[in-house]
C-alpha cells in the first residue's frame, strides 16, 4: 500500500534513503523490537547525523511516542540528548534526538565495574540533571544503563529522555524489582542501580538491562560489599539507602537526596536547587540598568557538578573506532616540601654521608638516626635477617686481620673434631642422627592456640557463626565451627573470596605444620599468616599464603616454608556440597612448630 506524503510517495513499509519530512533521510535500520524502529539517519538540512525512532500511527504507542517527545523538548539541560523535530504521517509517527557519539555505561562496565571515584562522578552528573527534571514533574522513566552514555569528549549524557519509556511500557518491560512505582520514583531506584552496576558489574534497578542482574535476597539486591570486595563503606550504604525495600530509617527516595549523598563522599557541595520562574520575584526588564535577581543569576548559570579525580583508570578500554574516547587531563603538580615520593607525611629527604647539610632549616622533623646492624624481627613472616644499613666506610684496620684468622683456624678444627666424634661414636647407631641433627619427618611441639574468632572480612555483617569459633579447638571432635550455606556454587556463591577462622597463639611462634579436622569433601583450605609486626588482620590483604590444600575430612598440611607468626588464618575457599547448597565445618585444629 502506497500513501502520498507532502508530495511524494511513500510505502508503510521504511527503508533506507527515506525521506522523513522533506528533511531527514534514514541511513541504517540499527533496531526493531516489536515494531518500534531505531534508525540513523542524516538531517539534509545541517548535514549532520542524527537518532530517529519510529512507530506506525495505528501503533498503541504513537500518540503516547509524540507526547513524551513534547515534554522532552521543554528540556534544556546539557546532560540529555535533545529532541530535535517529531510529527506524524499517515503512515509513521517519528522522533528526531541528537545523536551521541561514544559508548553507555554497559559497555563502560565491562562486566567489572569502574573505580569508585569515576562511578560516584559519573553517576553525580546525571543525578544533577535528573533533579532538575525530577522538580518540574517530568520523568526519563527508562533509566537503565543502556541509556546513560561517556560522549566521545569526555562528558555524561542521557539518551532517550521520555521517548524510550514510551516506547517500551512498564507493563512489557517491568522487571519485577520494584512493581508499582510511579516514573520518579522508578527513576530514583535507577539512580542508586546505576551506582550499584558502575561499582559492580550487575544490575539491580526497576527497568530492564541487558546486564546481568544483581544478585537478590528478601530484602533487595545483595549488599555490593559482598558483590565485589574493595566498595567504599560509604558509597556501599548509599546504594543500600535507595535499592533496599527494607530500610525506613535513612532511605534516599529523590534525586536530590542521592546527588547530596555523593556530593558528601566526593567532599564538594552539591549544585544549588533549582528555582522555578513562577516563583521569581518581579523585576522590569526594561530598566537597563536593574540587576538581575540573585535566584536568575543562579540559575541560569552552568549546573555545578562534581569532576572527576585523577586515577590510572583507562577508559578507552574495550572501545573501538569512532568510540574511542580521550582520558581525562592528569592532575597539575603542586608545590609542597621536598620529599620522596609516596613518602609518608612528616618525613624529608636524607642526605647521603658525606653530602653538604641543607642551608635552610627544614620545619619538619629530622629522620631518625639508622639503628645499629642487629638481627631483628624485620615484621615478615617468614625467616629472620639482619637488616642492611648504609654507613659510612670506615678506614681499613689491618691490625685486626691476624687475630682473626687465628680464630677462624680454631674453630676449623674444632667443627672437625666434633664431627668426627659424633659420627664415630659406638653409642650412636649406624645410620641414625645425633642430638643435633633432626630429620625434616621428626617430631615436633604442638603450639597451644590461645584464642580464636570467625574471620569473614568481605561479609555482611563481617561475622559467619562467631558463637561456634571456640568449638574448633576444644579438643573434642565432636563439636566444631561450620560456616553458613551458600547457594548455586562451592566457591561461597561466588558472593566472596573465602572466609575461615583466625588463630591467636598468643606469641610469635614458629609454626611448619597444620592438621585439620574437616567434614564434608573435598573443601579447599588455605594458611595464611600475618606480618609479626602487626596486630589481628582485618582483612586478608596485608596476610602471606604459606600453604593450601584440597582436602577431604583429615588435613595435614605441611606449610611451604616455616613462618614465624602470632596469628594463623584458616581460609576456606571452597566448601562441600551439603542439602541445599555448600557448607564447610572445622571440628579441630591444630598448629605445629
Amino acid at each position: 500500500m502506497q500513501v502520498e506524503e507532502r508530495g511524494q510517495v511513500v510505502t508503510r513499509s521504511m527503508h533506507p534513503g527515506m525521506l522523513l519530512g522533506d528533511r531527514y533521510r534514514l541511513d541504517d535500520l540499527l533496531t526493531d523490537i516489536g515494531g518500534a524502529r531505531f534508525w540513523r539517519a542524516t538531517d539534509q538540512v545541517l548535514d549532520r547525523s542524527v537518532a530517529v525512532h519510529t512507530v506506525s500511527t495505528d501503533d498503541p504507542r504513537a500518540e503516547t511516542l509524540l507526547t513524551a517527545a513534547r515534554q522532552a523538548a521543554t528540556i534544556t539541560d546539557p546532560h540529555v540528548l535533545k529532541v530535535l523535530d517529531c510529527d506524524a504521517t499517515e503512515s509513521s509517527a517519528w522522533v528526531v534526538n541528537e545523536w551521541g557519539r561514544g559508548a553507555s555505561l554497559d559497555v563502560l562496565i565491562a562486566e567489572q565495574g569502574l573505580p569508585s571515584n569515576r562511578a560516584v562522578w559519573f553517576v553525580s552528573e546525571i543525578a544533577d540533571a535528573m533533579s532538575r527534571a525530577h522538580a518540574r514533574g517530568l520523568a526519563h522513566g527508562r533509566l537503565s544503563p543502556e541509556n546513560v552514555m561517556l560522549t566521545e569528549s569526555g562528558s555524561v549524557k542521557i539518551i532517550g529522555f521520555a521517548t524510550d519509556a514510551a516506547l517500551h511500557p512498564v507493563g512489557a518491560g517491568e522487571s519485577g524489582n520494584y512493581p508499582g512505582a510511579d516514573p520518579i520514583r522508578r527513576d530514583v531506584r535507577d539512580l542508586g542501580a546505576l551506582l550499584y552496576c558502575a561499582l559492580v558489574g550487575s544490575w539491580p534497578g526497576a527497568s530492564v538491562s541487558s546486564v546481568r542482574a544483581a544478585h537478590r535476597d528478601s530484602r533487595g539486591p545483595l549488599r555490593a560489599r559482598q558483590i565485589r570486595a574493595g566498595v567504599p563503606r560509604e558509597l556501599d550504604a548509599i546504594c543500600d539507602r535507595v535499592l533496599s525495600t527494607h530500610r525506613t530509617h535513612d532511605r534516599i527516595d529523590s534525586s536530590r537526596e542521592l546527588l547530596a549523598a555523593l556530593s558528601k563522599y566526593a567532599g564538594t557541595a552539591p549544585p544549588p536547587e533549582a528555582v522555578p520562574l513562577e516563583s521569581m520575584p518581579e523585576w522590569d526588564a526594561t530598566e537597563p540598568t536593574a540587576p538581575l535577581p540573585a535566584e536568575i543569576t543562579e540559575i541560569s548559570s552552568p549546573p555545578t557538578t562534581i569532576a572527576p579525580a585523577a586515577d590510572p583508570f583507562d577508559w578507552t578500554e574495550g572501545m573501538t573506532d569512532e568510540h574511542d574516547i580521550p582520558a581525562p587531563p592528569a592532575p597539575q603538580p603542586q608545590a609542597g616540601p621536598d620529599r620522596p615520593l609516596f613518602a609518608p607525611e612528616g618525613t624529608r629527604r636524607t642526605p647521603k654521608p658525606g653530602a653538604p647539610a641543607p642551608t635552610e632549616p627544614s620545619i619538619l622533623e629530622p629522620a631518625p638516626p639508622a639503628p645499629a646492624p642487629e638481627l631483628i624481627d624485620s615484621g615478615w613472616p617468614f625467616a629472620q635477617t639482619s637488616v642492611e644499613t648504609e654507613f659510612e666506610e670506615a678506614p681499613p684496620r689491618n691490625w685486626l686481620r691476624g687475630p682473626l684468622l687465628v680464630g677462624l683456624a680454631l674453630a676449623l678444627v674444632f667443627a672437625g673434631l666434633l664431627i668426627w666424634k659424633l659420627t664415630s661414636d659406638p653409642a650412636t647407631p649406624s645410620g641414625s642422627q645425633g642430638p643435633d641433627k633432626q630429620s625434616s619427618g621428626g617430631a615436633s611441639a604442638q603450639i597451644e592456640i590461645q584464642k580464636v574468632r570467625d574471620f569473614d572480612p568481605e561479609g555482611d555483617p563481617q561475622e559467619e557463626n562467631p558463637d561456634q569459633a571456640k568449638f574448633a579447638i576444644d579438643g573434642d571432635p565432636s563439636t566444631g565451627w561450620s560456616t553458613v550455606t551458600y547457594k548455586r556454587r562451592p566457591d561461597l556463591g561466588g558472593l566472596k573470596s573465602g572466609v575461615g577462622l583466625i588463630l591467636d597463639l598468643g606469641t610469635i611462634q614458629r609454626v611448619s605444620r597444620v592438621e585439620l579436622d574437616l567434614v564434608g569433601s573435598p573443601t579447599s583450605v588455605s594458611i595464611l599468616a600475618a606480618p609479626t609486626d602487626s596486630g589481628a588482620p582485618d582483612s586478608i590483604d596485608a596476610l602471606v599464603t604459606a600453604g593450601e590444600a584440597k582436602a577431604s575430612t583429615e588435613a595435614n598440611i605441611t606449610l611451604d616454608t616455616a613462618v614465624r607468626t602470632r596469628y594463623l588464618v584458616l581460609w576456606l575457599t571452597k566448601l562441600p556440597a551439603v542439602g541445599g547448597g555448600y557448607r564447610g565445618a572445622v571440628n579441630e585444629v591444630r598448629a605445629w612448630s
